[in-house]
């Protein structure tokens, strides 16, 4: 229960945040002042760009303030005067004034002027730009100033945090757009050979191409314009749900063993379906709350509208889980030594994927969440690719374990008992997988019945070992057994109800 637990951290970890933008157009009265907060790096330039809306003689103030932390100005309050600006970080973090400059000009609708500064170190900034007449007694207390503000470095408009972003999905959806290409070739060549299931797949690659190039576009576009286009955002998030549902839904029809041991998933597939849809609807309700919140300010609203997408992701893993041991037994049991092999080296990924986030996250909490102030703010970006990149590696070990190839037949759903002996009761599969996972329950109820289960388990795997063949048997082989049907049909029907549990 454990590995379900692990996993759902991992899986609703990954949000799109509200990027930075580079780019401001704003309207203040004369005497109040305007705050541009941005993550910058060194040798990155202000550029401040002073109308009027009318003609007065003013003095314009310009200060940046500055943080090792990245969250320092994530509660900014305006005020009207200089003499406020240190309240406008957040309490009990350390800042200081790094650059000022203070310039006399006559301010007019028509001419602009123009004042530039270089931020010298990295860090979190946070410049305060003011202005006041300079005879306030000759001064139209109706004045308002235009600022076009651009704080560019010479990469473009990105953030520091976020300027990693960008090449990290063009060198992701490179890979999406390579891993898309072979499956295609694999899926031509082999187009008569194709399991259901990897039409599933064929899908999961093509949305995950998707997204890649949509994040890549969403921050390219912001890298030259400074501006985030919210049409690019909402399509991110669209798209980025979708992945996330179809990646639960493949991750349940697998365990299952839908075109693997099943043929069809009967009444199972109307569940799948309505809790998959669930989940996107939360999904959807939570990604839109924190896209479109700022990424160090905390709310009580977004940490609450995510709980209805754990408690669904909880209940889809632990299903999940449940229903691939039942698979795991099931292949084990009826010595089918292909499909075993296949479900154990996915069993082992999940494993191996649960570790590496449990890794992951502590060193995320310890670096990035544990102190008020975030110094480690360099490394933010790969707080949230890292599980971009670890659900690349999942679907590269799905494509390569069930790659589209002449010996799907291998795989597909084929008879398991000897033909030429009478079949046993439909439910006895069903039977025999509820009495050895019927252990797992009770020893998670207290442990009662844990030596009978025990005893009941070993017997049924010793009937199974016996009497169910791991291949069919050759014609002599059936001519011999032909003549002993009934006694075949009477032990298998006696087998059946003695492994019938309470």
């Amino acid at each position: 229960m454990w590995i379900p637990l692990l996993l759902c951290l991992y899986c609703v970890t990954f949000a799109i945040a509200l990027p930075e933008i580079g780019h401001w157009e704003v309207n203040k009265p004369l005497g109040e002042n305007a705050v541009f907060p941005k993550s910058v790096l060194d040798g990155t330039s202000f550029s401040v760009q002073v109308t009027c809306t009318k003609v007065a003689d003013v003095r314009f103030s310009l200060s940046v303030l500055w943080s090792e932390c990245a969250d320092a100005f994530a509660y900014v309050k305006q005020g009207r005067n200089a003499s406020v600006i240190s309240m406008l970080v957040a309490p009990g973090l350390k800042t200081e004034s790094i650059a000022r400059t203070e310039k006399q000009f006559t301010c007019s609708p028509v001419d602009p002027t123009t004042v530039d500064m270089a931020i010298p170190r990295s860090g979190s900034q946070m410049t305060v730009v003011s202005m006041n007449c300079i005879d306030s007694s000759s001064c139209d207390k109706d004045i308002n100033a235009h600022y076009i503000v651009d704080i560019k470095g010479s990469y473009g408009y990105l953030s520091g945090i976020e300027y990693p972003l960008r090449r990290f999905y063009g060198v992701l959806a490179l890979g999406h757009a390579l891993l898309a290409f072979l499956w295609l070739c694999f899926t031509l060549f082999h187009w008569k050979d194709l399991l259901r299931i990897q039409y599933y797949i064929t899908l999961m690659v093509i949305i995950g191409l998707v997204e890649q190039i949509t994040l890549y576009a969403l921050y390219e576009s912001l890298n030259r314009t400074g501006v985030t286009l919210k049409s690019a955002l909402i399509f991110a998030l669209i798209v980025s749900c979708v992945k996330r549902t179809l990646a639960r839904f493949l991750l349940l029809i697998v365990c299952v063993g839908y075109g693997i041991t099943k043929s069809r998933l009967g009444t199972a597939y109307r569940r799948i379906v309505w809790i998959c849809v669930i989940y996107l609807v939360c999904c959807l309700l939570d990604s839109g709350m924190r896209a479109f919140h700022p990424r160090f300010k905390p709310s009580l609203a977004v940490l609450l509208g995510g709980l209805p997408m754990i408690a669904v992701d909880l209940a889809i893993l632990w299903w999940s889980f449940s229903y691939l041991v039942s698979t795991l037994r099931e292949t084990r049991m009826r010595r089918n030594k292909v499909k075993y092999r296949l479900y154990r080296i996915f069993s082992a990924l999940l494993i191996a994927v649960a570790l590496v986030s449990i890794l992951c996250m502590c060193a995320s909490i310890f670096l990035l969440h544990w102190k008020p102030c975030t110094r480690a703010w360099r490394y933010i970006w790969f707080d949230e690719t890292f599980w971009q990149l670890l659900f690349f590696v999942i679907l590269l070990t799905i494509v390569i374990l069930w790659r589209p190839s002449s010996t799907n037949k291998l795989y597909a759903r084929s008879a398991f008992l000897d033909p030429d002996v009478e079949p046993p009761p439909e439910d006895l599969e069903e039977r025999l997988l509820d009495a050895i996972v019927s252990g797992i329950n009770d020893e998670s109820e207290g442990g009662k019945k844990g030596d009978t289960n025990v005893a009941l388990e070993d017997d049924a795997l010793r009937w199974a070992e016996e009497n169910i063949p791991s291949s069919q048997p050759s014609r002599n082989g059936a001519n011999k057994q032909s003549g002993q049907g009934g006694h075949s049909a009477a032990a298998t029907a006696a087998a059946a109800t003695q492994l019938k549990l309470d």
